[in-house]
């Protein structure tokens, strides 16, 4: 039997035109029948920044057996559209976002987009490594075990913590500052800053090891991780 494929994808920030381009690559570095028995973990944070926060969002909805988690900037556009205090999201990301909507605040996106990010899980668990918007933090041992505000906002003590307890984190939320995809021994940064002008990137993973094999990007590059 065929060794199960999972990919996941980092931070993606409205920026629609790499997303496609690096699918693209994916389904011909994987060949078509892969691609399409293939899992895809999306990371978080599909709003705010890029051009085409709604076009990202319509396109991960399409996907078949896909994963979508929770990001910080999905949590803040849905305080701002629930909550009373709207202007700070609305300074800061407000004019990109919204424009992708075609409306003029926050509190006219449809509503079933809202709905959607609402939805979404704050983990995803394969048996072998944990998918997670930001990280975890490592003194309070399994995914299971941590608030939600960890899993979407913790940097510096989850970056810096070199354990392995809770075992081996795929995330994004802090860009790279190589351009690459930060991989060590009990982790895997996916946030190779696309929105800044970086790649958007792509980890491959079967079901034999917990590090990926592969990373591609939206610019067709493939390079094979050392396990």
């Amino acid at each position: 039997m065929a060794a199960k494929t999972t990919v996941a994808i980092g931070d993606t920030h409205g920026e629609l035109d790499k997303l496609t381009s690096l699918m693209d690559h994916v389904r011909r570095f994987l060949g078509d029948a892969a691609f399409t028995e293939a899992s895809f973990v999306f990371l978080g944070d599909y709003v705010d920044r890029g051009p085409d926060s709604r076009g990202v969002i319509d396109y991960v909805r399409g996907l078949r057996n896909c994963v979508a988690l929770m990001g910080n900037h999905e949590d803040m556009l849905i305080d701002a559209y629930v909550g009373d205090d709207a202007e700070s999201w609305m300074s800061d990301y407000g004019d990109a976002t919204c424009g992708s909507f075609g409306v003029g605040h926050v509190k006219e996106i449809p509503q079933s987009y809202v709905a959607w990010m609402s939805a979404r899980p704050y983990y995803h668990h394969d048996g072998l490594r944990t998918f997670v918007h930001a990280g975890i933090d490592r003194r309070l041992g399994d995914v299971q075990q941590q608030p939600e505000e960890v899993l979407i906002w913790i940097r510096d003590r989850f970056l810096k913590d070199r354990s392995r307890r809770g075992g081996f984190v795929v995330h994004g939320h802090t860009p790279v500052t190589t351009g690459v995809p930060e991989l060590c021994g009990n982790r895997l940064n996916l946030d190779t800053g696309a929105v800044y002008g970086g790649f958007l990137s792509a980890a491959v993973f079967d079901d034999t090891d917990e590090k990926p094999t592969h990373f591609v990007t939206h610019t067709g590059l493939v390079e094979a991780f050392r396990r």
